[in-house]
């Protein structure tokens, strides 16, 4: 809608006005080469970490990840356009990326960002309960793979991963099963 196209102009300008404010305009050598776009940098805008980009490159990073695109050391933010009220409890933001970049086409994503009551709650938490035969249906997939494994350790640590991509990594690197007890007594 053209309510979004002109709130991302704005956006765009407020990063732009703040990149020329805050990080100086230098010669770049011969040699050197933009990471965002991989033109030769010539005149370019050099981050506290020391890293240079285009100015029009530098602004369309900083506008999808505020971090250095090549150390990805936290960049200093521009003032925000207006004050939003916080997020409520339970709420859901939705970052969407079309791919485009000029010449350059990149994969589309979407990433859903949810509030609660800690910012780390999502990554604490298993989102999925597991019933007994969902367990035992994991269990045997994994025991496929891992036949030297019992099936009870194996639904043991499913119930703590709730995954069982996790549980074969616990596996593999001696955290579950017979290289558990082996790699415990070094």
């Amino acid at each position: 809608s053209i309510v979004n196209t002109l709130t991302r102009h704005h956006k765009h300008n407020q990063i732009f006005l703040h990149i020329q404010s805050t990080y100086p305009n230098e010669m770049a050598e011969e040699r050197d080469l933009c990471i965002v776009c991989w033109e030769k940098l010539g005149l370019s805008r050099r981050l506290p970490c020391g890293h240079q980009f285009h100015d029009w490159c530098l602004m369309w990073w900083l506008a999808q990840d505020g971090s250095c695109p090549t150390c990805r050391r936290a960049v200093s933010a521009p003032p925000p356009m207006n004050q939003q009220p916080p997020a409520s409890p339970g709420s859901t933001t939705t970052f969407r990326f079309g791919g485009g970049f000029g010449f350059l086409r990149l994969p589309s994503f979407s990433i859903e960002f949810s509030t609660g009551t800690s910012a780390l709650s999502p990554f604490l938490r298993r989102q999925v309960q597991h019933d007994d035969s969902q367990l035992t249906g994991m269990a045997h997939q994994v025991n496929e793979m891992f036949p030297q494994i019992s099936i009870e350790t194996i639904i043991e640590d499913l119930r703590v991963t709730g995954s069982t991509q996790a549980t074969i990594e616990n596996i593999l690197e001696g955290r579950v099963g017979f290289m558990a007890g082996i790699l415990g007594n070094d």
